[in-house]
């Protein structure tokens, strides 16, 4: 009888839904949010803009490179402060940053305007927003199912993707460039601010729980110490790497100027495919509508690169990924039509 009790206690405290999934929601949302400030959304503005602020599209190509470089000045001061104190409050103020940006983006005069706001609070909005933050706070709530869980999160930007072009385009027809970019100022911090502020956590350790879900070790004489963020150990190779140690070995800066330089192609793409398109004679909406076949190829493979990372080793996987892309960027670079 006894033993029966017990076992119905475990099962009644055991959860039934993992909150780190709630983390990974958040992190749907965030993407969609970041994603107002991509090269591939800038992209829609690109032609209204250039025109009636009279600058040349090999200018204003200018501005997302150097957006990317003051990104890449903001990203790595994240990285201790996340640690330390978790992700909620660089979220929101990510979003309020970039809301804020794009509202002033629909009220600029002239270009230096629009670049001052775009290099200022869209982009440090758009770095607060990016992928390290909610990656890593994704990666301190799972160990065998981190790279599923980043997947289903990177789902949103394959969303948003998929249908910003369209909104923008039907947006443009009926309020004009300026008042889509304050919509979307408008709609960030809408789908943001309460959902992190509710949700975000930094670790499962601060709700008494444990990456992936997994229930407490059983031990006979004395309960296992809980991990610290740092002393958390890799899924595959059970090795610890503080700050300090990663930053001095070559791989790093191998991973971080290879994803980099990856990065930086498919934003040079992105920024000109809806100039282009409608270039060569095709209409905004069938425009708009190429660029939301590309967001529904990435919207399908998300998943499966997220699953492959978990079950087989990632380099491999991400060498077949860069030469993936690498071979259509080449494609489309090469093409005359669409």
């Amino acid at each position: 009888m006894n033993d029966r009790s017990d076992a119905g206690a475990r099962g009644t405290n055991k959860p039934r839904f993992f909150y780190g999934w709630y983390i990974v929601a958040v992190g749907i949302l965030v993407n969609i949010a970041g994603t107002f400030a991509f090269s591939s959304t800038l992209s829609i503005f690109l032609k209204p803009i250039t025109e009636e602020l009279g600058v040349s599209r090999g200018a204003f190509s200018l501005i997302r490179t150097f957006e990317i470089g003051v990104a890449a000045l903001i990203v790595p001061m994240l990285g201790s402060w996340i640690d330390r104190h978790g992700g909620r409050g660089v979220l929101v103020l990510g979003v309020l940053m970039e809301g804020a940006g794009l509202l002033l983006s629909s009220l600029v005069q002239s270009f230096w305007q629009f670049v001052v706001v775009r290099c200022s609070l869209v982009i440090a909005g758009e770095a607060l927003l990016g992928s390290l933050v909610i990656n890593v706070t994704i990666a301190q709530w799972f160990v065998r199912k981190r790279g599923r869980a980043m997947g289903i999160a990177n789902l949103g930007t394959g969303v948003a993707k998929l249908g910003i072009p369209l909104a923008a385009a039907s947006l443009f027809v009926l309020v004009g460039w300026r008042y889509t970019w304050a919509i979307f100022g408008i709609v960030a911090p809408l789908l943001v601010v309460a959902p992190a502020l509710i949700f975000v956590r930094r670790q499962p350790e601060d709700l008494g729980l444990r990456p992936d879900g997994d229930p407490p070790p059983q031990t006979m004489d004395e309960p296992a110490a809980t991990p610290s963020n740092a002393e958390r150990r890799d899924s595959t190779e059970g090795v610890t790497w503080t700050r300090s140690e990663a930053i001095r070995l070559p791989t790093f800066w191998v991973l971080v100027i290879t994803f980099g330089i990856a990065g930086v192609g498919i934003a040079g793409l992105n920024l000109h495919i809806f100039s282009y398109v409608t270039d060569i004679g095709y209409s905004p909406l069938v425009a708009a509508s190429f660029m939301s076949t590309i967001a529904l190829t990435q919207l399908g493979s998300t998943l499966v690169w997220g699953t492959l990372a978990d079950k087989f080793d990632i380099r491999k996987v991400s060498c077949v990924q860069f030469l993936i892309q690498g071979v259509g960027l080449i494609t489309a670079i090469s093409s005359s039509h669409i």
